[in-house]
């Protein structure tokens, strides 16, 4: 008698478009199996069709055929996977399902997400896209709408409130702290060690 396969406890898809922030949303994907040992992990990348073949995003790289575009995704998400063991992960991930599709992007990743029955979709955000009042760009604000999973958005971690952070500098000596202030308000405190310990509760933000 044949029987089904039994559904991983828990399935994670990541959105992977080529850029250093679609990188970090495959790792964090893949760091789900920390939490979920038995999780299966899927990756999708949407191109742009351009007549019967597949222009990927964010490589400047002419247009390829689909297979070439699946080898050069699978290359890719396999080196990825291989740097995140090099540096003492414990994954262990039999397979990682990859796709390279095109179309409407945001509605191209609900609708692989709902297909596999996906637990959770990890996608990055760019600053590019247009940030708005929070983090969400046009791609990662279509899938947050539309899925009927858990939604986790990377946001870039150089932007705050949709603009570029100040340079961060060390304290210069004791008792001086040379933090840039964002945006002319006041966003950190420095209290000298000294100080009473009343005088150094700080009020919250």
């Amino acid at each position: 008698m044949n029987t089904l396969p039994m559904r991983p406890y828990f399935i994670a898809l990541a959105a992977l478009d080529f850029s250093a922030l679609g990188d970090r949303a495959l790792e964090e994907a893949a760091r789900l199996h920390d939490s979920y040992p038995d999780m299966a992990l899927h990756v999708v990348i949407v191109g742009r069709a351009e007549n019967e073949l597949i222009r990927m995003p964010c490589v400047d790289m002419g247009a390829l055929p689909q297979a070439d575009a699946e080898d050069f995704a699978c290359r890719h998400v396999g080196e990825l996977i291989a740097a995140l063991q090099e540096r003492g992960s414990a994954l262990r991930l039999e397979h990682v399902m990859v796709y390279v599709l095109t179309g409407d992007p945001a509605k191209v990743i609900v609708e692989l997400a709902t297909s596999i029955d996906a637990d959770r979709i990890v996608l990055g955000t760019h600053a590019g896209d247009g940030l708005k009042s929070w983090i969400l760009g046009s791609v990662a604000e279509g899938v947050a709408r539309n899925a009927t999973c858990g939604v986790h958005i990377i946001r870039p971690r150089d932007f705050f409130e949709g603009e570029p952070l100040p340079a961060i500098q060390a304290p210069l000596q004791p008792g001086q702290h040379a933090l840039i202030q964002f945006k002319e308000r006041s966003k950190y405190h420095y209290v000298g060690r000294n100080a009473a310990a009343a005088s150094r509760m700080m009020p919250a933000i």
